[in-house]
């Protein structure tokens, strides 16, 4: 079903008259995405993760790629997630997402950026959203990668910035939700389910790609579109996350 009037109405009030924390909708610190006390449960993800999956390691373990990557490499080249999908982060994310809340949306988008522009864009030449199938996005109303990046795309410097390409990737055929799917039939229910979009192209070949998603569970999603990116000839393909789901390792691939 398309989007209700009271849920455009409501996205239009929250961008016209942005909430506060979009967690809990407590007034966030001066520059700040959220309140100072919801920004203390967030559990940013640093250095120290396999740069291949994203895996979290102990503080002060080796910064190299995990035993699991160096086996069964996953299409990426590079995968950095901001934070865990857990407490606040994860309750702003689904008020973004299934609520219509963009005004939240706008606040991750930032959060995204403060956190990961300085070390995403300076390399990055294209940079572009798992789309969603059209239905999806006919009931949603948007696309929540989107939106996150074009908040991260808004952060580079003007004389250095990314192409954004919203359309560069199309979704081939409606999937059912990853939600609930063991690793094996995530990937298989994403398997051929993305292309580059034959008129773009050639801005895939011999470019540095950065591909935007929301959340990582295990990798399916974001590893087919990192897979059909390199076959179009891109040199480099780093997927950049919002949240990433506690406790799932990389299984080769998923989003």
């Amino acid at each position: 079903m398309p989007p209700s009037l009271p849920a455009l109405l409501r996205a239009l009030l929250d961008l016209a008259l942005p909430p506060g924390c979009p967690a809990c909708g407590a007034t966030p610190a001066p520059g700040q995405a959220f309140c100072p006390a919801c920004r203390q449960e967030i559990m940013l993800l640093g250095p120290g993760a396999c740069p291949r999956c994203g895996l979290p390691r102990p503080p002060g373990g080796p910064e190299d790629t995990c035993l699991g990557c160096r086996f069964d490499p996953p299409p990426q080249d590079r995968l950095i997630c901001l934070g865990l999908h857990q407490g606040p982060l994860a309750r702003a994310l689904r008020d973004f997402k299934y609520r219509r809340h963009l005004a939240a949306g706008a606040a991750l988008g930032r959060f995204l950026a403060q956190g990961l522009a300085s070390v995403i864009l300076p390399q990055a030449q294209v940079l572009t959203p798992v789309p969603l199938h059209y239905r999806r996005l006919w009931r949603r109303g948007f696309n929540q990668s989107l939106l996150l990046a074009r908040v991260l795309a808004g952060q580079a410097e003007p004389g250095n910035r990314p192409l954004l390409a919203p359309r560069l990737l199309s979704r081939l055929r409606h999937t059912r939700p990853q939600v609930g799917l063991a690793m094996q039939a995530r990937q298989d229910n994403v398997a051929g389910a993305f292309a580059v979009n034959p008129r773009q192209a050639s801005l895939v070949r011999g470019r540095r790609v950065v591909l935007v998603d929301d959340v990582y569970t295990t990798g399916a999603t974001v590893g087919e579109c990192a897979r059909v990116l390199k076959e179009a000839g891109a040199t480099q393909v780093t997927v950049v996350t919002l949240a990433r789901a506690p406790g799932r390792g990389p299984g080769p691939a998923e989003i």
